[in-house]
């Protein structure tokens, strides 16, 4: 005679029971999380990192080739400065746009979007300018000039959509070291020159800088509200001298420390020398060193950054790389005394201990 199983022993979860294993899944998978971000956040900042030190290294070689650094934004001795006409290269362009060769992007450098007199191509541009040849006409998305840690960078990389979104950037060129921009764009060469320029030294100048592709409040207007920065913008003349006379200035991929807050700056302010025991003169005012102007903003959220100030991308540091190729993790809490230090090639000064 068969028997029957014993069935007793068996039984299932009950309720309460997978409740329970669900609650203590939920709290491991909440501890696990902060964790993980730190880890996603360490490695994005590591590539943000790693694309300083190639932005650094063609930098180099771009002064190697040629003798100087290219300016923030200008002509090019490389090129013949006659800007708005179809030359291969363009002969008018961003710091970004000049070290393309250098990052492994000679075909974008030489790409007929830019190069190519677009009139016999393509429709004038929408406000009815000038077809120019300039490095503003390039669409491209530029790897190395976008960082993963940037929470501003759209998803596709683009930005500012004026005749079709462009190529995004999530650095900016130090202007205080390689100049440009309003009354030096048309400069035959460039003004920076290692280690000619650098007297305070290469290790203690900030050349390129981390700086959101995205900052500001829509609602207030661009320039000092709102700013979608681009890394072939070269038409905002940026500079000091540029924001005296255009707000905005603050589209450029190019930072300088802000100066029309205040009536009593020239059109475009030479860095002094000697700060040990002597007046400082700009960017070393007493309002150029105020907090809310020339301070780091740490994770400020999108509506709150300001576009004219610095913004850390993550972990409450702001990464750059100095005029000797290495990059530096720059803490939101310095001073802006040092910060504005290490921004001037030749001030004469020694930087805090807050460096």
């Amino acid at each position: 005679m068969s028997r029957l199983p014993n069935v007793r022993g068996r039984r299932g979860f009950t309720l309460i029971e997978l409740l329970v294993v669900i609650a203590i899944i939920a709290i491991l998978i909440g501890l696990l999380l902060p964790a993980v971000q730190k880890i996603r956040d360490a490695a994005n900042r590591m590539s943000s990192q790693n694309n300083l030190k190639q932005i650094g290294l063609a930098l180099h070689n771009h002064n190697d080739t040629y003798g100087y650094l290219p300016l923030s934004m200008g002509a090019s001795v490389a090129n013949d400065p006659s800007w708005g006409s179809a030359y291969n290269p363009s002969h008018f362009g961003t710091a970004h746009y000049f070290l393309l060769p250098f990052v492994e992007q000679d075909n974008v450098y030489k790409d007929k979007e830019i190069n190519t007199d677009r009139s016999q191509m393509y429709p004038a541009p929408p406000n009815g300018g000038p077809v120019q040849a300039n490095s503003y006409r390039s669409h491209a998305v530029i790897k190395t000039y976008t960082a993963p840690n940037d929470p501003s960078m759209p998803a596709d990389k683009r930005a500012w959509d004026w005749w079709g979104k462009r190529g995004a950037t999530s650095y900016s060129a130090n202007w205080h070291a390689l100049r440009g921009g309003w009354g030096e764009d048309w400069q035959n060469a460039g003004k920076g020159i290692i280690p000619s320029s650098f007297p305070d030294g290469t290790n203690n100048t900030i050349l390129f800088i981390e700086r959101r592709t995205i900052c500001g409040d829509n609602s207030k207007g661009t320039g000092y509200g709102y700013v979608e920065r681009i890394w072939g913008e070269d038409g905002q003349n940026g500079g000091p001298g540029g924001q005296n006379h255009n707000a905005n200035v603050f589209f450029t991929p190019e930072y300088h420390v802000s100066t029309t807050d205040f009536g009593d700056n020239p059109s475009v302010p030479s860095p002094s020398l000697g700060l040990n025991g002597t007046t400082p003169t700009y960017p070393f005012r007493p309002k150029d060193l105020d907090p809310n102007i020339s301070s780091i903003q740490n994770n400020p959220s999108k509506f709150d950054c300001l576009p004219a100030r610095l913004t850390t991308l993550s972990s409450g540091v702001v990464q750059a790389v100095m005029g000797d190729g290495s990059v530096k993790a720059i803490k939101s809490t310095i001073s802006p005394l040092t910060l504005n230090m290490a921004l001037l090639p030749d001030d004469g000064g020694v930087l805090g201990s807050d460096w």
